[in-house]
C-alpha cells in the first residue's frame, strides 16, 4: 500500500479512495512509445499492484493475469529488462520515484527483442515523462476527495449551528416538557465542538496536501527545465543565445539548439496550447519526438542506403509529420504551434517553418528589420495543411529571433500588447551589445512592460548572430 493510500485511510477509514487501474493517465506515455512495436504499458505499485495499465488491441489479454508483476524490478534510478523466455517480447523495467506513491516501477512489454536499443536509449525521456505521469496521478485521485469530505463537514457544521439556534429560540416550558436544557445544550455544544475539530483538521490536511502539490510542482518544474540546452554547440562564423522564462512551475513552451550532423544546427521554439501539467506533458513528449537521435522513430533523420546513410528531413516536412502524429483532441482542444528551422554552417543559409507560429525577426547588419512571417495552421487543427519551406540568406553581422507569444503578447496596465514592433525597438537599441547580453536586455523590457504585474505566458526565445571578421577575431 502507497503512503497516499495509507494516508486516505488512516482519514476516511475503509472508504478511502485506493488507486485504480485506469488506461487513461498512461495516454502520454502511449504517445511518446507511438514508433516503438510495444504490447502493454503497466504501472506497478511498491507491492506489485497495478495503478494504471494500457493494453494494445492486438496484445494477448490473457497476459496480465497469468504474469507475476512482483518480478519485474528496476533498481533505483535505472532499467532492467526480463526476458520472458516465450514468444511474447521482453519486458522493460524502469525504475519511477514520487515521494507519495512511493516507489514505482513502469512496465514496457515489446513486440520483439530488437526493439530493446530503442527503448533504452529513450530511458531518460521516458523516466520524466513517467514521473509527471505519477504527479498527475496522485493529483487526480487525492484532492477533490479530500475537498469533497471538507465541505461534508461544513455543511454537518451548519446543520447543527441551525439546530442549535431553533431549540434555543423554543419556549423554554414546552422544552423542559421533552428534555432537559441543560443537558441538550452541553451535548450539542460536545457535538458542535467535536465536529468543528474534524472540520479544522481536513482544514490543515487539504492544506499539506495544496503544500505537498506545490513540491511536486517544483520537482516537475526541474525536470522540465533539464530537457533545455545544457550548452550550446560552438558553430564556425556564428553565435547563438537563448532565454527561457514560465510564466507558472510548469510550462506549455519548450526550446532547444542542438547538432544535426558537422554541418547543420536545428533549433525550434514551441508553444502548447494552456498551461499546468497537460501542456507541460504535450511538451515533455515534443521535446523527445524532436531529438536528433537517427532511429526508427525520427522525424529530423531518416535513413538511406548510400552514404552518408541519413537523410536530414526538411522543415516542412517535419511540421506535416508533427501535424499526423498530434492531431487536436477535441475534448482538450490542445494544439501547439512551432518555428523549426535548419542553419547550414556553409552556405549562412537558413530553413525555417512556422506552424501557426510567428515567424522568426530579422534584423540586418544595414538596412531595415522585419518580420518573416509565414500565414499557417497550428498543428493539429486540419488531418492535412500544407506547409511551405522559407529560407533567407544571412550576412555578417546580421540577427535573427526566434521567439513565443509570451513576448509579442505581453500587456502593460493599459492592455496594450509588447507587440512585434516592439520586439524591433528593443533588438536595435542593442545593436551594440553582443548577442547574450542584447538578448537579456530584450527580455527585460519583456518583463519590465507589465509594470510590475506577473506575465500570463512563458517568454522563450533564442537568437543567432552571423559574426563579422572583426568580432571573430576578437573571439
Amino acid at each position: 500500500m502507497s503512503d497516499l493510500d495509507r494516508d486516505l485511510l488512516e482519514l476516511f477509514g475503509n472508504d478511502a479512495p485506493l488507486a485504480s487501474p485506469d488506461a487513461h493517465f498512461l495516454e502520454p506515455m502511449v504517445r511518446a512509445l507511438e514508433e516503438v512495436p510495444t504490447r502493454r504499458l503497466v504501472l506497478v505499485g511498491r507491492q506489485g499492484e497495478t495503478l494504471a495499465a494500457w493494453t494494445a488491441p492486438e496484445s494477448d489479454p490473457d497476459f496480465p493475469d497469468t504474469f507475476d508483476w512482483a518480478t519485474l524490478a528496476a533498481p533505483p534510478d535505472g532499467l532492467a529488462v526480463h526476458h520472458r523466455g516465450d514468444d511474447r517480447g521482453p519486458c522493460v523495467a524502469i525504475a519511477l520515484e514520487d515521494p507519495y506513491v512511493g516507489p514505482t516501477t513502469l512496465v514496457i512489454q515489446l513486440v520483439s527483442e530488437h526493439d530493446l536499443p530503442q527503448v533504452e536509449s529513450l530511458a531518460r525521456w521516458i523516466t520524466s515523462l513517467g514521473e509527471m505521469i505519477l504527479h498527475q496521478f496522485r493529483r487526480d485521485e487525492e484532492v477533490p476527495t479530500l475537498k469533497a469530505r471538507l465541505d461534508q463537514m461544513a455543511r454537518q457544521q451548519e446543520t447543527f449551528r441551525q439546530e442549535h439556534a431553533r431549540i434555543v429560540a423554543m419556549n423554554l416550558e414546552e422544552h423542559d416538557a421533552r428534555i432537559n436544557e441543560k443537558r441538550f445544550r452541553e451535548r450539542l455544544q460536545r457535538e458542535v465542538s467535536q465536529r468543528t475539530r474534524e472540520l479544522r483538521a481536513h482544514a490543515d490536511e487539504l492544506l499539506r496536501a495544496n503544500r505537498r502539490m506545490e513540491r511536486d510542482l517544483a520537482a516537475a518544474a526541474r525536470i522540465q527545465r533539464s530537457l533545455l540546452p545544457r550548452e550550446i554547440p560552438r558553430v564556425k562564423g556564428a553565435e547563438i543565445a537563448w532565454f527561457y522564462q514560465p510564466c507558472e512551475e510548469l510550462a506549455g513552451d519548450s526550446l532547444n539548439v542542438f547538432r544535426l550532423d558537422e554541418k547543420t544546427l536545428a533549433m525550434y521554439v514551441l508553444d502548447v496550447s494552456g498551461h499546468g501539467v497537460p501542456a507541460a506533458l504535450l511538451s515533455v513528449t515534443l521535446s523527445r519526438v524532436l531529438s536528433p537521435f537517427l532511429d526508427q522513430s525520427s522525424i529530423l533523420k531518416r535513413r538511406i542506403d548510400r552514404p552518408p546513410w541519413y537523410q536530414l528531413v526538411a522543415p516542412a516536412d517535419v511540421a506535416e509529420s508533427l501535424n499526423s502524429q498530434f492531431q487536436s483532441e477535441r475534448a482538450l482542444d490542445q494544439y501547439f504551434t512551432i518555428v523549426y528551422g535548419l542553419f547550414e554552417e556553409e552556405t549562412c543559409r537558413f530553413r525555417f517553418v512556422a506552424a501557426g507560429h510567428g515567424g522568426p525577426v530579422y534584423l540586418p547588419a544595414s538596412g531595415t528589420p522585419k518580420i518573416l512571417s509565414v500565414p499557417s495552421f497550428p498543428i493539429g487543427w486540419f488531418d492535412a495543411p500544407t506547409y511551405t519551406e522559407q529560407v533567407i540568406e544571412l550576412s555578417p553581422g546580421d540577427r535573427l529571433l526566434l521567439y513565443s507569444d509570451g513576448v509579442t503578447d505581453a500587456n502593460d496596465s493599459s492592455k496594450q500588447g509588447f507587440g512585434s514592433e516592439g520586439i524591433i525597438r528593443g533588438l536595435t537599441e542593442q545593436r551594440d551589445k553582443p548577442l547574450a547580453s542584447a538578448l537579456d536586455g530584450l527580455a527585460q523590457r519583456v518583463l519590465d512592460w507589465g509594470e510590475g504585474s506577473p506575465v500570463h505566458d512563458d517568454v522563450s526565445m533564442i537568437a543567432l548572430e552571423i559574426r563579422t571578421e572583426e568580432s571573430s577575431t576578437s573571439s
